[in-house]
């Protein structure tokens, strides 16, 4: 759906208007929750637009919280540490950078194609306590 869509607008179509948009960093970077959904989406526009604006964010990274959220191998939050491993048996834990990414099981490495190519979690599961509490999804949907 990223792909088709990246946009805000895409994510207001797909999960309706959302109870909050702030800008984060300035006019370039807003964050979008949708809460009754367990939702929360960052957007970015590199090109001098307003993030916030429908046609103008483009997707970054989203936070999943909420156990009806569930990978296509059907790990869900709340699941045990050790489902994810059986699951996803080649998922390494990595250390995350704060600000940029939290600690996890890296369940889809992706590999940049500007820059350094330097690896990044497309789809990430955050744990706490032995259990899944979240997902992050990160895909850069403005083309970087």
């Amino acid at each position: 759906a990223v792909r088709a869509d990246g946009s805000l607008g895409g994510a207001i179509r797909a999960f309706g208007r959302p109870a909050t948009t702030r800008h984060t960093f300035g006019r370039g970077t807003c964050r979008a929750v949708w809460t009754r959904h367990g939702l929360t989406i960052d957007f970015y526009n590199l090109g001098g637009g307003d993030a916030c604006q429908p046609r103008d964010g483009r997707f970054s990274r989203a936070f999943l919280r909420g156990d009806h959220w569930m990978t296509t191998k059907r790990l869900r939050v709340g699941d045990s540490v050790a489902k994810l491993r059986r699951l996803y048996p080649d998922a390494p834990f990595r250390r995350g950078e704060p600000r940029l990414s939290p600690s996890g099981y890296w369940l889809l490495t992706r590999r940049s194609v500007f820059g350094d190519g330097s690896e990044y979690p497309g789809l990430l599961a955050e744990v706490s306590r032995r259990r899944v509490v979240g997902f992050q999804v990160r895909f850069p949907a403005g083309g970087d």
